[in-house]
């Protein structure tokens, strides 16, 4: 990879916020506050939070007007070019969910292009230092940039607590890999404070670690995070050149406190970026007015769907995001799916020893279940083809 992707850890970061200014204005602000030297005649990837389809503003994917300002900004600033690119979750066309959240209009006015980073073959990436992982299989356009901008969604997270600059950054990894962080077996290392997820993500870190991070709270995600949460408009952005500062400063002004994240800390022990409050400088200094308390995503699944009998065991957390993803879109759309007992109920997961008849089967772990009931293929199969799996519509109301 380009060394530019270890760029030297600052001994105390700046992290600039803004509020109060709209989508536009407060991602403006905070870049125009940090030193732009560096980026003058660099070819300068963005890389959005745009992993699903899903409209403008929905607290999912970036704002257009976020996407906008750091083109914007960066042109100003000298770059000698502005690319966006990015690479969603398994069935996902990253070129139409541009479209459906608005920010490919809002790339083309400014004459840039609008990648999908699986595009180009991927780079085997070795991480020789790596706690649970060997290598990585890296999108291989990410090496044609000189510098990484991770523009991240302010939201909660259901596996790793939150979701902002350095998780962001699984969009780079090639198709499937992104997938594989999430299958990782518990390697049973006494030692290990961590899951395998945040680990690996600490890993992947040490090769791609953005060079300058922006983090959205325009509208953000709170509770089940990161796409079946609740909309959290907070009209709040930040921006750093260390993104761990970056990450760790959100966190705290989300009501969270960062060394309970445990990618974060670990990204911070591994020597990506600083995360303690006293080595990082703020601007403000002041930053009470940014304060916006974020809901954490619940603790059992029953808390959030009472009305849904989930069976899991040995799922992995991808299969789990597009099940509740899944359930909060739909659940109201498919009552008549609903057992005896007057709930859904769900398998997924590789270890489930059996299932009542009627049970909507998710993701190939759970294959095994296929002929009790509806069978949504796929590792994982995305929220719309479970519905389309157990009704036989799209979810515009069309058949197959």
């Amino acid at each position: 990879m380009n060394d530019k992707r270890n760029m030297p850890v600052f001994e105390k970061p700046r992290v600039a916020a803004s509020s109060g200014l709209g989508a536009y204005g407060n991602i403006a602000s905070v870049l125009s506050a940090l030193n732009l030297s560096g980026v003058a005649g660099k070819r300068i990837l963005i890389k959005p939070n745009v992993g699903r389809m899903t409209r403008p503003n929905s607290g999912v994917n970036c704002c257009p007007d976020s996407v906008a300002a750091c083109i914007d900004v960066l042109s100003k600033a000298g770059a000698a070019s502005v690319a966006v690119g990015e690479s969603p979750i398994l069935g996902v066309d990253v070129m139409a969910a541009f479209e459906a959240c608005g920010i490919a209009e809002a790339v083309r006015e400014r004459g840039c292009d609008l990648l999908d980073l699986d595009a180009d073959p991927p780079a085997i990436v070795p991480l020789p230092a790596g706690a649970v992982l060997p290598s990585l299989k890296v999108c291989g356009g990410v090496r044609k940039f000189d510098l990484i901008l991770s523009l991240a969604v302010m939201k909660t997270h259901m596996h790793t607590g939150v979701t902002l600059s350095l998780k962001n950054c699984k969009g780079m990894l090639y198709k499937k890999q992104k997938v594989a962080l999430h299958q990782l077996p518990d390697d049973g290392d006494p030692n290990a404070d961590a899951k395998p997820l945040d680990r690996a993500i600490a890993d992947m870190l040490t090769v791609l670690r953005p060079d300058i991070a922006v983090i959205d709270g325009w509208i953000g995600m709170e509770g089940l995070g990161p796409g079946a949460g609740d909309p959290r408009p907070a009209d709040l952005a930040l921006a750093s050149w260390d993104p761990v500062a970056a990450d760790a400063t959100a966190c705290r002004l989300m009501g969270i406190d960062p060394m309970t994240v445990s990618h974060i800390r670990l990204a911070a022990e591994k020597g990506v970026g600083r995360a303690e409050a006293d080595k990082i400088e703020t601007h403000p200094s002041d930053l009470s007015g940014c304060q916006r308390p974020f809901k954490r995503p619940p603790t059992e699944l029953a808390l959030a769907f009472p009305d849904t009998m989930v069976y899991e065991s040995g799922a992995c957390s991808a299969c789990l995001s597009t099940t509740l993803l899944f359930l909060q879109r739909f659940q109201d759309r498919i009552a008549d799916y609903r057992l005896e007992d007057g709930k859904l109920h769900v398998v997924l997961g590789k270890d489930v020893e059996d299932v009542p008849a009627g049970t909507i089967v998710i993701g190939n772990c759970a294959a095994r279940h296929r002929a009790k009931g509806p069978f949504a293929v796929g590792c994982p199969p995305v929220a719309s083809s479970i519905y389309r799996a157990v009704t036989g519509r799209d979810p515009d109301g069309s058949t197959e």
